[in-house]
């Protein structure tokens, strides 16, 4: 049974996950272990249920909105679409025809 002991960590199965949302960053820690994915998972604190996980495999694809909800995770790489053929894009500089 996972324990949420503190606000920034939750320990599961002798793993521990520190983060922001220690919860999620379990479920990845855990899915990357080998679990199945499709387990759920409660978090506790105490003798109180915090949290019900629908499938660890489900909240390790997710992370905070920043508005209290979740979204799937962005790649840290991945640059955010730009689309080259709005109205408003620039144009690339005329080189004078050099080649």
């Amino acid at each position: 049974m996972p324990s949420w002991a503190r606000d920034d960590h939750a320990t599961a199965c002798g793993i521990v996950a520190r983060s922001s949302a220690p919860v999620l960053k379990l479920c990845r820690l855990l899915v990357d272990a080998g679990h199945d994915p499709g387990l759920p998972l409660e978090a506790w604190r105490n003798a109180i249920l915090c949290l019900r996980v629908r499938s660890i495999g489900e909240a390790a694809g997710l992370e905070l909105n920043g508005d209290g909800g979740f979204r799937p995770i962005r790649k840290p790489d991945a640059a955010p679409p730009i689309d080259l053929n709005a109205p408003d894009h620039a144009e690339p500089a005329d080189d004078g025809g050099a080649a």
